[in-house]
C-alpha cells in the first residue's frame, strides 16, 4: 500500500490542527482556535475532493468496503489486508464527516461575546443549534480519536503491521503516483486551505 505525499500532508497536518484546535480553545485562545478550525475545514474539504481525483489507492471506491466485504472481515479480521481495511475505511468516512460538521457548525456559531463565526451572517437564527452541534460533535471526535489510537495499537502489537511509520515513508509499493500528480495534490491540498482561511473576509 502506497500512501501518496499529499495524503500524508493531509494526514499529519489534521492531527496538528485538530490537537491545536483542542489546546487552543482550553487556553481560551479563540482567534487562534478559529485559525485550526479553519484549517481542519481546508483539510476535510481537500480530503473529500481526493477521494475522487487522487491517486488510485486514496480515492473512495478503492478502498470503501461493500457489505459483503465487510462481513468478510469481520470473520477474518486477523489476516490484514494490505491499505485500509473495512473498519478503517469506514471509520475514515466517520471521521471526515464528524470533522466537516464541527467545522462547519463553528463557522454558523456565536458566543454573543468574542467570537462569531465566518458564516454565522448567513444564517444567525441557527447560531444556538450550530453551538450545541459544535460542543456534541466535539465530543465525538474525542471518542474516535481514542478509538483510532486504539486500532493503530491493535494493527501494531496483535497483527504487527507498523501502519504509523508507512504514514511518514509511504510505504512500498509499484504503483508511485507520478510527478504530476503530486504536484497536483499539494497545489488542491495549499488551494483548500486558503479557501478555508478565506472565509473570515465574509465578517467584514
Amino acid at each position: 500500500m502506497i500512501w501518496d505525499l499529499p495524503t500524508r500532508l493531509f494526514h499529519w497536518s489534521l492531527v496538528i490542527c485538530v490537537i491545536g484546535a483542542y489546546a487552543s480553545i482550553t487556553a481560551g485562545n479563540i482567534d487562534l482556535h478559529e485559525k485550526f478550525g479553519l484549517s481542519v475545514l481546508g483539510l476535510v474539504v481537500f480530503r473529500i475532493l481526493w477521494g475522487f481525483v487522487g491517486h488510485a489507492p486514496s480515492r473512495f471506491s478503492n478502498f470503501v468496503p461493500s457489505p459483503t466485504v465487510l462481513a468478510s472481515y469481520l470473520k477474518n479480521w486477523k489476516n490484514p489486508r494490505p491499505g485500509h481495511n473495512p473498519l478503517g475505511a469506514l471509520s475514515v468516512l466517520a471521521l471526515l464527516s464528524l470533522l466537516l460538521v464541527q467545522t462547519l457548525s463553528g463557522s454558523f456559531s456565536t458566543d454573543d461575546i468574542l467570537f462569531e463565526g465566518p458564516l454565522l451572517h448567513l444564517a444567525p437564527g441557527f447560531s444556538d443549534t450550530a453551538f450545541s452541534i459544535h460542543n456534541l460533535v466535539r465530543v465525538l471526535i474525542f471518542l474516535m480519536i481514542l478509538l483510532h489510537w486504539s486500532a493503530l495499537l491493535v494493527h501494531r502489537f496483535v497483527l504487527k503491521e507498523k501502519l504509523t511509520g508507512r504514514m511518514i515513508t509511504g510505504g512500498t509499493a509499484k504503483d508511485k503516483p507520478g510527478i504530476k500528480r503530486t504536484v497536483l495534490g499539494v497545489a488542491l491540498l495549499i488551494a483548500c486551505l486558503a479557501g478555508a482561511h478565506s472565509l473570515v473576509l465574509l465578517k467584514s
